[in-house]
């Protein structure tokens, strides 16, 4: 599993265990499963489409646009989490800047609406997407358990607010294609691949409840949730339409050096 391979390089980085030398760099390893999802920016792609006049014979063209976005779930996605406090108010409560890299063992989707200048292409193999990435930065209030390395709390909670950087998938599944029909005797003017986009950034925020396992290692339940830029178009059917990208994770994570 994926899990198990990332836990293992992170144990033996940190097989030493205990502080950081200066007490306020905290690292933990975090698992997500089936609890990640992301939803990409749409692309829009404006093409001339022609129409008959089945009574004149007369052939006129419009502009009209496509529009395809992406859609992740991740089966399984390893999180290695750095936390550096900045400023310790007392042994309960600090405030920190963190990162987040996180990779995911994800299958995508397009959800797309297409004029008829391109059409979902039927003869190739139909394969999904895989692949998800993220960088998340953040910064943070600590209170209670693991706010800092003498807290003396039984639980503790983080709130972080931040950017995010999502690429998702990272290898594309099967798109579109420019169609091949005829008008009038005429081929498809346009022969212009769809436009696509699976990369973007996001502002971001971060909620997460810390407590003691039965082992009394420090563990921690973090919910993170970004939303991106809002797209407004004209869809192929003159309907007005506004979709934004987000992404939702909750992720178990396992403190290293706490």
């Amino acid at each position: 599993m994926l899990s198990v391979v990332f836990f293992s390089i992170a144990l033996t980085g940190f097989a030493s265990g205990g502080q950081t030398s200066n007490g306020r760099l905290f690292t933990a390893f975090g698992i997500s499963m089936f609890t990640q999802y992301e939803s990409s920016p749409v692309s829009i792609t404006t093409n001339a489409v022609a129409t008959t006049n089945n009574y004149t014979g007369l052939t006129t063209y419009s502009n009209v646009n496509s529009y395809i976005y992406f859609n992740t779930l991740t089966i399984e996605s390893c999180t290695y989490s750095f936390r550096y406090n900045i400023v310790e108010m007392n042994n309960n409560m600090s405030v920190s800047i963190a990162a987040a890299p996180n990779i995911g063992l994800s299958v995508g989707w397009v959800t797309d609406g297409l004029s008829t200048a391109y059409s979902n292409n039927a003869d190739a193999p139909q394969t999904p997407g895989f692949i998800s990435l993220s960088l998340p930065f953040f910064a943070e209030f600590n209170y209670g358990n693991v706010s800092t390395f003498n807290a003396d709390k039984e639980s503790g909670f983080v709130f972080g607010v931040g950017y995010e950087l999502v690429k998702s998938p990272l290898i594309l599944p099967t798109l579109p294609v420019p169609s091949s029909y005829q008008t009038n005797g005429y081929a498809n003017p346009s022969q212009t691949p769809i436009n696509t986009n699976s990369f973007w950034t996001e502002p971001a925020f971060e909620l997460g409840y810390r407590y003691w396992n039965k082992n009394n290692k420090a563990r921690e339940i973090n919910l993170k949730y970004g939303t991106g830029t809002s797209t407004t178009f004209v869809d192929q059917n003159g309907d007005s339409k506004t979709i934004h990208p987000w992404t939702i994770k909750l992720t178990f994570l396992i403190y290293l050096n706490y």
